[in-house]
């Protein structure tokens, strides 16, 4: 897999928290020490957070770790770099920032010291926090603390760019324009967790790839970046057992899906125009799944009938894959079929169970690599089983 982001965390905690928000989203994530980077990679994560231990160093330390972080990540190649910020303004950020525009090659960086689900907003260029300047609490929050001031921009000073303020006004009317991020650093003024997911998108537009930032910050780009995108769930009903019949009969008293025969001519235009209108969509291999207008019963299958299904409906729902977040197939033969279908490796288990002999998986290579799937046996299974595995990945994409 290629690095989505990389990320430099001054410590652990709050490199885990910004890691999390990227998983919510449904990206392979790790956390590992500056000298565990080389190691980590190898296990093909889409997120790497890098946590340097600095918030405490000297500035000198602060920016030889950084700058060895940093020429690592780098190597990496990420499309995008995430400099994880404390909300409370703490470490060598002048010398940490100074050092990443640096090694990072960037003419314009993005900067939102917000977050709020913890109570930190930016007003006027200042860092509040409970609405209150972060000055007049700090000793409260902090004694050991040592800060010379809460205005943000004095942080970014020797990074070498010309600095911009975007106001609360500017950044709740959507006017920040695309041409005016080039060549300088942009700090922007959020309240609110809208504000930051306008602001970020805005800065992704207009192609800036470096940003500076809290936790707020990280589960903006995290929403934004997420594999997942809003995109629905494919289910594929690939066995032809009176267990998977009842599950996906569930699906359909829910509503919530578009049910399609693999048999019908349309089948596959249906498919596609539901998938590209956010809505799920189940493939059925029983005809009788659909109801009274598709009521012919089908004989106990040969296993040669079996087998001819499996291919079929694998073959209409490989092409429908780029469409979705997610996949749902019942059936170890239909799964098997598909995974050959898209050149995958095989699977790789998360080690969790959605229920028993319910594992939740990610494709491993081939043209859907990553790809978040859910496999069940299609002989058993509670009747709600489609139903449970069905909310599971909707409930994982971007909200």
């Amino acid at each position: 897999m290629s690095i989505k982001v990389a990320v430099l965390a001054d410590d652990l905690s709050g490199g885990n928290s910004v890691g999390a928000e990227f998983a919510r989203q449904g990206l392979a994530t790790l956390v590992a020490r500056v000298s565990e980077v080389d190691a980590a990679v190898r296990y093909g994560p889409e997120i790497i957070v890098v946590t340097t231990d600095t918030r405490n160093r000297s500035p000198e330390e602060a920016d030889a770790i950084t700058r060895d972080a940093l020429t690592r990540a780098v190597t990496l190649q990420p499309a995008y770099l995430f400099k994880k910020l404390d909300s409370l303004l703490r470490g060598p950020i002048a010398v940490e920032a100074a050092a990443t525009m640096a090694a990072a090659g960037a003419d314009s960086a993005l900067v939102v010291t917000a977050s709020p689900p913890t109570g930190r907003t930016t007003r006027a260029g200042r860092q509040l926090v409970d609405g209150r300047p972060l000055l007049d609490v700090i000793a409260a929050l902090d004694p050991g603390a040592s800060l010379a001031t809460d205005e943000v921009g004095s942080f970014f000073l020797a990074c070498g760019r010309p600095l911009r303020h975007l106001d609360l006004d500017t950044v709740r009317a959507g006017e920040i324009k695309t041409g005016e991020w080039s060549g300088r650093i942009t700090i922007a003024d959020c309240e609110t967790q809208s504000d930051l997911d306008r602001t970020v998108s805005a800065a992704i537009a207009a192609d800036v790839r470096l940003f500076f930032g809290t936790y707020g910050m990280g589960a903006s780009i995290a929403r934004l970046l997420g594999r997942n995108a809003g995109m629905p769930v494919l289910v594929i009903a690939g066995s032809l057992s009176e267990a998977t019949h009842r599950q996906v009969l569930a699906l359909r008293e829910e509503g919530e899906c578009t049910l399609l025969s693999v048999d019908a001519p349309s089948t596959s235009e249906e498919a596609r125009r539901a998938l590209s209108a956010g809505r799920d969509v189940v493939l059925c291999a029983r005809p009788d799944t659909l109801g009274p207008s598709a009521a012919r019963l089908l004989a106990p299958p040969t296993r040669a009938a079996a087998s001819a299904m499996e291919e079929r409906i694998a073959r209409c729902a490989e092409p429908l894959l780029g469409l979705v977040s997610g996949l749902i197939v019942s059936g170890g033969s239909t799964a098997d079929t598909l995974l050959v279908l898209m050149g995958a490796h095989g699977l790789v288990l998360s080690g969790s169970e959605l229920l028993p002999g319910v594992p939740v998986a990610r494709i491993l290579g081939g043209s859907h690599d990553g790809l978040r799937c859910v496999t069940k046996p299609g002989s058993f299974g509670t009747d709600d089983a489609l139903c449970v595995a069905r909310r599971f990945v909707r409930d994982r994409r971007m909200s």
